[in-house]
């Protein structure tokens, strides 16, 4: 299934926070030394582990390590020239760190094999948003056939011109979105169309505070906060990223690296504070949010960039004005195959009929993977990256 993937771009630390914290080693840099050398011998980490072999195709190896922990990067450890393997196989794993902004499962990932098979291997696949066409179907397939469009999230192995991926992740995309806007807006998309419409159903004339409101989850939400008719005021990192929030349809937009977000948003409600907050931050956000609130406000946290927000008492809660407070993630809010196809349909919709835009800010050669990387975590661009075959 050929297709482009898209990676999370700019995920700013928040407002509040000073600098965000650079990783030692960045995951491009990572990315880009396996690309490299398929010899580099890595002498750190977690050894002893397997990984099976679930499938060998062409130049590729695709193994089940048993992981699920976000964030993993293995090596397989291939010991000598000339070995060969096949399905049902074990093959020594080692463990090489976390990638540290976390976006990665690897649990089935593919092994790149070199023709001489020396030391260890890269073991890399992304999980991240994806659309494409079906080349070929298995036996068991039902609603699908060879040249559907489809578009999916979840499923390992997007850093790939062609990736196996169950039916039921998989959701038509109509006519009238190109494969481009379907990858980039699947997650963060279905992201803001929950927030704004299930985890607190937002309603014309109230008022809603968003954090990074030019980031990707935070253009769509205020685009379909303003389509709603609801007062909108953002919060942004520059005054460039205040504008894009301005066009998306933000009413106001606090450039918190400039101003302090709770005198303002309590200058901006007349005291009386907003109805919600829609917080991809976290850590950095967490205490002025109770303090912008209305009465029996709700906060919505769906993201930690900052970091996780410490144990709360829930005294609190009712001390700042009995505020509701929910920690959503998008899984729950797309568990059945009939809520994901119903979501991805009304955003796919949206899109179509002119009501939704999605930025995407730049695009990559699939082979370019560890620069858009390096772009990503200095947080050069706004908008969707795109990796394209």
């Amino acid at each position: 299934m050929s297709n482009p993937s898209t990676l999370d771009e700019d995920r700013p630390i928040g407002p509040g926070s000073e600098a965000a914290t650079e990783p030692a080693e960045s995951f491009g840099d990572i990315l880009s030394q396996y690309e490299q050398s398929h010899s580099h011998r890595i002498e750190e980490g977690k050894r002893g582990l397997e990984g099976t072999v679930i499938a060998v195709t062409g130049e590729s190896v695709y193994l089940d390590i048993g992981f699920k922990t976000e964030g993993i990067i293995a090596l397989a450890d291939f010991q000598s020239a000339g070995e060969t393997v096949k399905a049902g196989d074990k093959i020594p794993v080692s463990i090489k760190g976390r990638d540290p902004e976390g976006y990665y499962e690897l649990s089935r990932t593919k092994v790149e094999r070199p023709k001489d098979w020396t030391s260890l291997e890269k073991a890399f696949a992304g999980k991240t948003p994806i659309a494409g066409v079906v080349t070929a179907v298995g036996t068991q397939v039902k609603a699908l056939k060879v040249g559907d469009r489809v578009a999916w999230s979840g499923t390992l192995g997007s850093y790939a011109e062609y990736v196996a991926a169950p039916e039921e992740h998989l959701v038509p995309v109509p006519a009238a979105i190109s494969d481009e806007q379907a990858t980039a807006a699947m997650m963060h998309g279905l992201t803001a169309h929950y927030l704004v419409n299930d985890a607190h159903k937002l309603k014309a004339g109230e008022t809603a505070l968003v954090h990074a409101a030019a980031g990707g989850v935070g253009l769509l939400v205020v685009q379909m906060a303003h389509a709603i008719g609801a007062r909108v005021i953002g919060t942004a990192s520059s005054a460039e990223k205040a504008r894009l929030a301005r066009e998306a349809g933000a009413d106001e937009v606090i450039v918190y690296t400039e101003q302090d977000f709770e005198p303002e948003v309590k200058r901006l409600t007349g005291g009386k504070g907003v109805e919600v907050v829609y917080d991809g931050v976290g850590k950095a956000t967490f205490e002025k949010n109770l303090n912008v609130m209305k009465l029996r406000g709700m906060l919505v946290i769906y993201g930690m960039s900052s970091g996780p927000v410490p144990p709360v008492d829930p005294a609190k809660l009712s001390e700042k004005g009995s505020l509701y407070m929910a920690r959503t993630t998008l899984a729950h809010f797309t568990a059945t195959r009939e809520e994901l196809v119903a979501r991805t349909s009304a955003l796919f919709g949206m899109i179509a009929e002119g009501k939704l835009k999605v930025r995407i800010a730049k695009k990559y050669p699939l082979a370019d993977a560890p620069q858009a990387h390096r772009d990503m975590e200095a947080h050069k661009v706004a908008g969707k990256l795109l990796l394209v075959p």
